[in-house]
C-alpha cells in the first residue's frame, strides 16, 4: 500500500499548518481501482485539459488501462492528433470535445452536459487549468479584471461544470471516478500566488466535500494536491530534483486511486514538503516559492 500521503502526518506537526495537510484519515482502507473492470464494456474516461502536461498523460495512461477518452481542450487540431495517436497505440476509443473554458457561457456548458449524458462516463479528471499571467502581487498591473475573470473560468467553473454533468449516471450506476488536480499552492498560502492559490483551495475543499456526498454511491473522489510537474512553464528548472514528469507523475497518482482520497501524487512532492513543514512557515515559503514566475 503506498505511503505517499503518510510523510507529513509522521512529521512533527511543529506549526498550524498541520491543519491543511494531508491526515491519515485520508486512507480509504479499500482496495486500488482496477480501471479495465471499471470501465469494461464501454465505458469512458472524460478529461479536460487533455492536449498538454498532466491532462495528456492522464489520458493517456486511462487509455492504456482500457478506457475509451473523451479529450476536452480548445485546439481542435491538437485534440485530433492526440485523439489518433491514442487510438492507434492503446486500440481503444478517443474522442474530442472542443470548448475554450476562458470564454464559455452557460449555454456552452448545458451543451457539454447534454453530450457526455450521452456517454457511460465511468472516471472524470478535471485537470484543466491555468497559472499563467496571475503570478505577482495581487492588486499590481499585471492582475488585471480580465485575468481574474479568466483563472476563474478556468481552475474553478469546469471542475463543477463536467463534475455535475457527469456525477447523475454515476451515481445511478453507483459506480465512477472522479480526480481533481490541485496543487501544493492549495496548502500553503504562496506570496505572489495568492488568487491561483485560492483557486487550488477551492478545488481541494470542494473534493473533500463532495467525496463524503459520493460514498455511499460507491463513487471515489480523489484530490491531487500536484508539485512541480515538468511544463513549459517549468522547463528551465527540469534538472531539479522536486521536478517530476507528468507520466510518471500520473502512474503514481493512479496507483492511490481507491487507497487515498487526498494525495501529493508523487512521493518526491510528498517528501518535498515533508522536508519544509516542520519549520517556520516563513522558511517554508521561502523554500517552496517557486523561482521563475511568469
Amino acid at each position: 500500500m503506498p505511503l505517499y500521503g503518510s510523510f507529513v502526518p509522521s512529521l512533527p506537526l511543529t506549526s498550524s499548518l498541520a491543519l491543511f495537510t494531508p491526515q491519515p484519515t485520508d486512507w480509504a482502507f479499500t482496495s486500488r481501482i482496477n480501471f479495465a473492470q471499471l470501465t469494461a464494456g464501454g465505458g469512458w474516461a472524460v478529461v479536460t485539459g487533455a492536449t498538454d502536461g498532466l491532462g495528456l498523460a492522464y489520458a493517456k495512461e486511462l487509455a492504456k488501462r482500457g478506457a475509451n477518452v473523451m479529450l476536452v481542450g480548445r485546439h481542435p487540431e491538437k485534440l485530433d492528433m492526440v485523439a489518433r495517436e491514442i487510438e492507434a497505440q492503446f486500440r481503444v476509443k478517443a474522442d474530442m470535445l472542443v470548448i475554450d473554458f476562458q470564454r464559455c457561457s452557460l449555454e456552452d456548458y448545458l451543451k457539454v452536459k447534454d453530450r457526455l449524458s450521452r456517454l457511460r462516463c465511468d472516471i472524470l479528471v478535471n485537470s484543466v487549468g491555468m497559472a499563467s499571467g496571475s503570478t505577482g502581487s495581487f492588486g499590481c498591473q499585471s492582475n488585471t479584471e480580465q485575468m481574474c475573470l479568466d483563472l476563474l473560468n478556468v481552475n474553478i467553473i469546469p471542475t463543477l461544470m463536467f463534475t455535475n454533468a457527469v456525477l447523475p449516471g454515476m451515481k445511478e450506476r453507483k459506480r465512477g471516478v472522479i480526480v481533481n488536480l490541485s496543487s501544493v499552492a492549495a496548502v500553503y498560502p504562496l506570496p505572489n500566488y495568492a488568487l491561483y492559490g485560492a483557486t487550488k483551495s477551492f478545488v481541494d475543499f470542494f473534493s473533500s466535500a463532495l467525496d463524503r456526498e459520493c460514498r455511499p454511491f460507491s463513487i471515489f473522489v480523489q484530490c491531487v494536491l500536484a508539485g512541480p510537474v515538468l511544463s513549459n512553464m517549468t522547463k528551465s528548472q527540469a534538472k531539479s530534483f522536486f521536478i517530476v514528469q507528468p507520466g510518471p507523475f500520473v502512474r503514481e497518482a493512479l496507483s492511490q486511486v481507491g487507497l487515498r482520497r487526498r494525495t501529493f501524487g508523487h512521493w518526491i512532492h510528498a517528501v518535498m514538503v515533508s522536508i519544509a513543514q516542520p519549520f517556520p512557515l516563513w522558511m517554508t515559503l521561502r523554500f517552496l516559492q517557486p523561482k521563475n514566475r511568469s
